[in-house]
């Protein structure tokens, strides 16, 4: 006479059924998890651009009045750096500020962007980006500012937080 051990069978059944419903909540999490993380790292390329965009502190970096009353023709120079990351960036986000602030974008090819062109050339000739560990200079058309700040701007338009400021800007002495 064969007596079955129905002990041994419910602990089996017991231990698969475990594993079943570790292995359900464990696809039902990364069903959830992986996306959200994802969109989560999305965010950082910009963490990527950190000190990659900054104002040098330079000679070209100051503001000239023209010697006038007149603060029509006054003009900025702003000579902007670029890190070893430039081909993860578009051009860059430069906003004025004072009683008014004002932003200009500026990108590789623009013409005259809102009274902006390179320093020593021409208000027709397209605006170039620095290359990689390079600096620009460009010249605004802009009254003297309080502060000046400046925001990496990533290729497909995402615009970054604040790279640099300049809290007081220097007469130009060029």
């Amino acid at each position: 006479m064969k007596i079955k051990n129905n002990k041994a069978q419910s602990e089996i059944m017991g231990t698969v059924i475990l594993i079943l419903i570790v292995v359900s909540i464990s696809i039902i999490l990364f069903t959830f998890a992986v996306p959200f993380v994802k969109e989560r790292l999305a965010g950082t390329d910009c963490f990527n651009v950190i000190n990659q965009v900054s104002f040098s502190d330079s000679k070209y970096t100051c503001f000239d009045n023209k010697n006038d009353v007149d603060a029509t023709n006054d003009e900025i120079n702003l000579q902007v750096h670029f890190g070893e990351l430039n081909e993860s960036l578009e051009g860059f986000l430069v906003e004025l500020g004072g009683a008014t602030s004002r932003s200009i974008e500026i990108k590789e090819g623009n013409i005259n962007n809102d009274g902006v062109w390179m320093f020593n050339s021409g208000d027709t000739d397209p605006l170039k980006l620095p290359g990689k560990n390079e600096e620009r200079t460009y010249v605004i058309l802009n009254e003297y500012p309080d502060y000046i700040r400046i925001y990496p701007v990533l290729n497909g338009g995402k615009t970054c937080d604040v790279s640099d400021i300049i809290d007081k800007l220097a007469v130009c002495k060029i």
